[in-house]
């Protein structure tokens, strides 16, 4: 797994920043329950961490006269087969900006413990995509989601073609469409159309939990995303044309 077994923390990086050597990754994990984080760049505004297992966002400190920011957090035993991610995200003083991870060599997004296989790379032709907007999403924070729509090349107008909605579109922007693309080229799947919407930083429990406003995220699915899918992709089945 990145990071297991680091022998630095940020507060001795804070100490002494000449520790900081080009070689130098992001996060670390310490036996005794610690994460270090650590983010090169000059973010807008106070860069925050939101890995999953947190219960809220918790913001990086800058050392300063650098631009390196970072922390120490508590943090659970980490599974040999964690397949997680540790975003650093931009905040404001009143609310979440945005939930597109900030971008940072230092820092690696995803989480992969050794007991994994190694990721998909992509293969054969990439889908095309060929609608990304926002959608009006009442009752949701924001009031609206970024969603993207990936087109399989080889998915022809007039042959219903099985769609595929995904959350949580900002973190797993590496792995779709590559991962259906290349599951496809191998024929282990048929082609998709991939529905990738956005979920809210820092809201994501109250909008999929369906013990929380009634699972929101989902209904606008159901509700919303797929009768606008089926009005605009010729292409897209209907749930009875998808059924087996």
């Amino acid at each position: 797994m990145n990071g297991a077994g680091a022998t630095w923390t940020f507060a001795q990086l804070r100490e002494d920043p000449s520790l900081i050597t080009a070689e130098l990754r992001s996060p670390a994990f310490h036996p005794e329950g610690i994460m270090s984080v650590l983010y090169e760049g000059d973010p807008p505004t106070i860069p925050v961490c939101y890995a999953e297992w947190m219960e809220a966002p918790r913001p990086l400190e800058n050392i300063s006269g650098t631009r390196f920011w970072g922390a120490d957090f508590p943090t659970s035993p980490i599974a040999d087969d964690v397949c997680s991610t540790v975003p650093i995200l931009a905040q404001d003083a009143a609310e979440w900006i945005d939930g597109t991870p900030l971008l940072s060599h230092r820092h690696t997004v995803a989480l992969r413990g050794p007991g994994l296989s190694a990721p998909l790379e992509a293969e054969g032709m990439p889908s095309i995509l060929v609608e990304d907007f926002a959608m009006p999403a009442p009752g949701l924070a924001g009031e609206a989601r970024r969603v993207r729509v990936h087109l399989p090349h080889d998915c022809r107008v007039g042959e219903p073609c099985p769609a595929l909605f995904i959350f949580d579109g900002q973190v797993v922007a590496n792995q779709f469409p590559v991962i259906p693309d290349t599951l496809r080229h191998r024929g282990r799947i048929p082609p998709v159309i991939q529905v990738v919407m956005d979920s809210a930083v820092g809201q994501r429990q109250s909008e999929y939990l369906a013990d929380r406003p009634r699972n929101a995220a989902a209904r606008l699915v159901k509700a919303d995303a797929l009768d606008w899918l089926l009005g605009t992709i010729p292409q897209a089945a209907s749930p009875a044309q998808a059924a087996p």
